[in-house]
């Protein structure tokens, strides 16, 4: 569903406002993540092409996305017009765009990150590959019905209905690859941690779960599902949720991207350090961990 000027103009304010403080929350969690980044460019360790693509990426499109929302927003408010452009009007077109590349981002993201988890198993992506590629067909497809200024003009009804319908499909398709792939992600973190966490410390769980919640981006797929249910219910929420949803993104994928950089430096100390400590004889119970960190664990700290 996507609402006229008239039912825009409220929730576009809201929106625009939470979407400028999640904004100010995520430029916190990209500058943290890009002096780590840094710091390992420096010390000459290895940096996943895909962690750094997705960050320079993200920083674009949020920001962008960002600016284009308060050049929507403020000239009104400026003017005392008080009214927007219509759903086919080029910088509605162009902030829309922003909004699904981020979401193509975050799903392209997550599939590629549950593979590298699975031990890079192309199997378990057939079903979401084939989900990404419908995905990125119905964002070509809602641009193209959303700049289709003729049947807006002609049938406002036919237009914002039609629109509805596809937006509606494309936010079901990106919710089916997170839930997906962040259930395939817990699963494999729970399972390698959980018996890691048996030998060396039982009593971790809690952070374990905390990790958990993190690399699996889990609460972005609530978010999905919020989205997905506002737009069945046609309220005028939609845009609020539509609106934060690319810092949303930003956010969630930053930190997995943090936390997924930060246990790798772990696991590299931890590595370097055990090479160091050559008087120490190692033992049964130090070779299995070694064993399980090193061939469980590959996929979810080393890529």
């Amino acid at each position: 569903m996507v609402l006229s000027p008239i039912g825009r103009d409220g929730s576009e304010l809201v929106g625009e406002l939470a979407g400028s403080i999640f904004f100010g929350f995520y430029i916190s969690s990209a500058t943290r993540c890009s002096l780590i980044l840094w710091d390992r460019f420096k010390t000459n360790q290895k940096i996943h092409p895909y962690l750094l693509i997705t960050h320079i990426m993200l920083v674009l499109v949020v920001t962008m996305r960002s600016i284009t929302g308060l050049a929507i927003v403020i000239p009104p408010v400026i003017n005392q017009t008080y009214s927007h452009a219509w759903t086919w009007s080029p910088i509605l077109i162009f902030a829309e765009c922003q909004w699904l590349t981020a979401v193509l981002i975050s799903d392209a993201f997550v599939c590629y990150r549950a593979y590298v988890v699975w031990s890079r198993n192309i199997y378990t992506q057939i079903l979401p590959v084939f989900l990404l590629l419908g995905s990125f067909a119905l964002a070509i497809f809602r641009t193209y019905a959303q700049a289709n200024s003729e049947l807006g003009i002609q049938n406002i009804s036919v237009y914002y209905t039609s629109l509805g319908d596809i937006t509606t499909a494309f936010a079901g398709t990106t919710l089916t690859i997170n839930i997906f792939n962040t259930g395939l992600i817990a699963y494999r973190i729970w399972t390698v941690r959980r018996r890691i966490a048996l030998r060396i410390n039982p009593s971790n769980q809690l952070s374990n779960l905390v990790t958990i919640l993190i690399q699996s981006a889990a609460l972005y797929s609530i978010v999905l599902l919020i989205v997905v249910i506002f737009l069945n219910s046609h309220t005028d929420l939609l845009l609020i949720f539509q609106d934060i949803q690319p810092s949303f993104i930003g956010i969630v994928f930053t930190s997995v991207i943090i936390s997924v950089s930060q246990e790798t430096e772990s696991c590299d100390a931890n590595n370097s350090g055990s090479m160091q400590g050559h008087l120490q004889l190692p033992t049964e119970l130090d070779i299995q961990i070694a064993t399980t960190t090193r061939s469980e664990s590959v996929g979810l700290s080393r890529s």
